[in-house]
């Protein structure tokens, strides 16, 4: 999947599996804004930490207002299409995971 050129919002990117997609797509050409409650704990290098706490509207809002060029639609390869994304809304991609047997 080619996402040269793209730019992500990865949150909980100062640790654990949020660290690691910031670290993936940042390899992968990938802008990543890494988002963390405290942005001086993300180690990574040639991504841009940014305060963000989910729990938190003020916080959410000041970030997104911050990250205004992040990509808001999917490549192809993901299956999701651009008019999906596009109907529900910005920053709003729907993810459908397959499902695990249980």
């Amino acid at each position: 999947m080619d996402i040269t050129g793209r730019t992500a919002l990865v949150t909980g990117a100062n640790r654990g599996l949020g660290r690691h997609l910031a670290q993936q797509l940042r390899d992968r050409g990938a802008k990543v804004y890494a988002g963390a409650r405290n942005p001086q704990s993300v180690d990574l290098e040639g991504v841009t930490p940014i305060a963000l706490d989910i729990t938190d509207p003020t916080s959410v809002a000041t970030a997104a207002d911050a990250t205004g060029d992040v990509s808001t639609s999917a490549p192809a390869e993901c299956g999701l299409s651009e008019q999906a994304s596009r109907a529900r809304g910005p920053g709003r991609v729907p993810l459908r995971l397959p499902r695990q047997p249980r």
